[in-house]
């Protein structure tokens, strides 16, 4: 009786030990099915090759940081936490898209922010439905405010400090996965003539600004008033108290008897040079320089020696498209090119009075602008000097930067 009871409990613990067995062989399989799903998932979310922070391509600057915006939106969220460190840095995450998403982060600081346009800005961000988004042009576009046609109420860079001190000026800062620009907002009209290289030195803090802003208005006015001056103002040039000889190469620049008239001897050196433009941008590299030799050769030889257009028609459309280069990054050229395109006939038709009643135009209407509820040539108007330490130029940096920045007028 007793080996039959022994014979039993052997029996017994040996069940235990294959039931043992069997669990501990389920759990290796559990554990090993759930390896091989994590090892799926890091196959599928594989981390793509990423360009290194390197200097932005626009923008450059001497003296500044030589790093700009990358591709991955997470290598520019931790640049920027970086330099913001200590402040009240508050970050935002969208999604963008339907048929492809894409992330996006905005950037503010809270107690500097202006609550009604961070509020515009969410709505609108909230609002904004579409497919995809493999560039934040289209988003810029939503974002410009209604009525302000060509002139830009937002501003990209590539560069991260112009995005830490706009940061600290309250402004709002847009940064999209795989593109490498942000966008800024809300900006006025001044601010487009700024440059980062101008906070690190006192060299044109007085000048750059103004230079840049006559050179967009020259870009815009000179064509439009040399063909003004050549149809209905050389009698008046003879009149000038400056010397027959003077007077007679003034009228030498000015007419020739060319075969084209003022009018279209500008069209047609604006055409070309906006055809060289385009074709360098857009070709390979190597024809660059046949396209150069190429316009060299039509416009700056034959064109002059068989008397198709003047050298001093060519002269002021060449010195106007060079002046456009001092805006071009800050996104004023399709305003320039297009309003030059504009005042071409009206100079030609109304000469020096309808000029001057279509910059009077111009101007009413941007001081009449409000993207985001700001006024657009603020401080200038509304009429507030103690502003202007940053605007006409740079002033000093202390007071800059202890100074308070408000983009609306104290009710």
């Amino acid at each position: 009786m007793e080996q039959i009871v022994e014979q039993n409990e052997k029996i017994l613990q040996f069940n235990k030990e294959v039931l043992s067995n069997i669990e501990i062989t389920q759990d290796k399989s559990i554990d090993f099915e759930n390896k091989y799903a994590e090892s799926n998932t890091k196959d599928k979310e594989e981390k793509i090759p990423e360009r290194s922070l390197e200097a932005p391509g626009s923008e450059r600057s001497l003296t500044g940081q030589q790093i700009g915006l990358t591709e991955s939106l997470k290598t520019n969220t931790q640049v920027i936490k970086h330099m913001l460190k200590g402040s009240k840095l508050k970050i935002c995450s969208y999604t963008i898209g339907t048929e492809a998403q894409t992330e996006m982060n905005l950037f503010y600081i809270e107690n500097l922010v202006d609550k009604e346009i961070l509020h515009q800005v969410k709505a609108t961000i909230s609002q904004f439905k579409v497919k995809y988004m493999l560039h934040p042009s289209v988003l810029i576009e939503e974002l410009q405010a209604k009525g302000t046609g060509l002139s830009p109420t937002v501003q990209i860079t590539e560069r991260f400090d112009i995005i830490g001190n706009d940061l600290l000026q309250g402004k709002m800062v847009i940064i999209a996965d795989n593109t490498p620009i942000a966008i800024i907002a809300p900006i006025v009209f001044w601010g487009l003539f700024q440059t980062q290289d101008e906070y690190y030195s006192s060299y044109g803090r007085l000048s750059n600004r103004i230079m840049r802003l006559i050179g967009f208005l020259l870009t815009m006015y000179l064509p439009a008033f040399y063909i003004a001056t050549q149809r209905f103002h050389m009698e008046d040039i003879k009149k000038l108290p400056i010397g027959k000889h003077k007077t007679e190469l003034i009228n030498k620049f000015l007419y020739t008897g060319e075969i084209l008239n003022g009018f279209w001897e500008m069209i047609f050196i604006l055409f070309v040079l906006r055809i060289i433009y385009d074709t360098s941008l857009h070709i390979y590299k190597s024809l660059n320089l046949m396209i150069t030799l190429l316009a060299v050769m039509i416009v700056g030889q034959y064109a002059v020696s068989t008397k198709i257009i003047s050298s001093g028609g060519l002269i002021v459309g060449g010195f106007a498209q060079l002046c456009v280069y001092l805006v071009l990054v800050k996104g004023l050229l399709p305003m320039a090119a297009t309003m030059r395109w504009v005042l071409i006939p009206i100079g030609w038709f109304f000469g020096y009075t309808g000029l001057i009643a279509a910059f009077l135009v111009f101007f009413i209407w941007g001081a009449s602008l409000k993207p985001f509820g700001i006024h657009y040539f603020a401080p200038l108007i509304p009429f507030r000097p103690h502003e202007w330490k940053d605007t006409f130029w740079r002033g000093k940096l202390k007071q800059i930067v202890n100074s308070e920045h408000k983009y609306r007028m104290k009710k």
